[in-house]
């Protein structure tokens, strides 16, 4: 496959699949270690979250008009189970993006290559995301302050108050989306180019807005494919384990909510790992469409690929 080349968007997504469709065996034979994380925890998650719901059915069954307490303990071991499925979504994320960077340079993507880029990109990567999210933090709580601080003794306080901080809401999701472009390429300018940290973060941006309008498209098309596929699965696995805790309901005792069976807790556990699971999957069409589309930024900037044949052309001249 050609990685460096100039692609419209609908090449882009034409090759995305078909790179994924060749490469997922050996995908997933390198990588399945970081997978074994993310089922982890998405078992951990599934047992704090059964407790609560089985909280929650037992409030509706006993017509209760407060919700009892939810446990400390199930919170906590639900937010546990959420960390170490995201850690081990994190480190699929980084072997992907090692994989597709190893193959694009010409090399073997051995499980030990692949392993070393992680390690590369680990600390680095993350530090790159915290940066850039302190820095929205900061502005969008900078600018919430002084909105605050302005309508403190002013008549129009409370219109100044809720057109502030709706503002505020808008700007944050628009700089999210506009930082998501830039953050995917991270990973790809430091592995590429073996930039530091702050290097990176400004390259990354320089090349996502000198191709702003392809880069926001292969986003949106690439964001729609995928999380419509993992919104899609959700729906449909959150019916399925609604519907498993209705097989468990008796009839005859008003309690039976309060005590989810064999088939919800099955039910909730199989589909809350699969959900993470495929999560970490499908994520990576995006991913590694919006390296490919990284690749193209490259080549139009830089020519890699012309000045590769240039190079060839001459060194197979014995005239010059």
């Amino acid at each position: 496959m050609e990685y460096y080349k100039i692609r419209k968007v609908g090449d882009l997504i034409g090759e995305t699949f078909t790179f994924y469709k060749n490469n997922f065996k050996e995908i997933m034979k390198l990588n399945w270690g970081y997978l074994l994380v993310v089922i982890l925890g998405g078992l951990i998650t599934s047992i704090g979250f059964k407790s609560m719901m089985e909280l929650t059915f037992k409030s509706a069954a006993s017509n209760l008009r407060t919700s009892p307490a939810i446990s400390l303990t199930d919170m906590a071991v639900s937010y546990f189970g959420l960390f170490i499925a995201m850690v081990g979504m994190y480190l699929f994320h980084l072997a992907q993006t090692s994989y597709i960077t190893i193959k694009s340079e010409g090399k073997e993507a051995t499980k030990a290559e692949v392993l070393k880029y992680v390690k590369y990109l680990f600390f680095r990567v993350f530090a790159g995301h915290f940066i850039t999210f302190l820095v929205i933090m900061i502005t969008v709580g900078g600018l919430g302050f002084l909105i605050g601080y302005s309508s403190i003794g002013s008549s129009l306080g409370p219109v100044i108050a809720v057109f502030g901080f709706l503002f505020l809401f808008v700007l944050y999701v628009f700089l999210i989306f506009a930082l998501s472009v830039p953050m995917i390429f991270l990973p790809y300018q430091m592995l590429v180019k073996r930039t530091g940290v702050f290097q990176s973060i400004v390259e990354s941006f320089k090349i996502h807005f000198r191709n702003f309008w392809p880069n926001v498209g292969a986003l949106i098309l690439l964001g729609l494919i995928s999380y419509g596929i993992s919104i899609a699965f959700y729906i449909v696995s959150y019916i399925i384990s609604l519907l498993g805790i209705f097989m468990d309901f008796n009839p005859d005792d008003t309690n039976s909510f309060s005590d989810m069976g064999g088939i919800a807790t099955v039910l909730m556990a199989v589909f809350s790992t699969l959900y993470f699971i495929l999560n970490a999957l499908v994520y990576q069409i995006m991913n590694f469409g919006m390296g490919l589309q990284y690749f193209s930024n490259l080549e139009k900037e830089e020519g890699k690929n012309e000045i590769e044949e240039l190079k060839s052309q001459f060194e197979g001249n014995d005239t010059i």
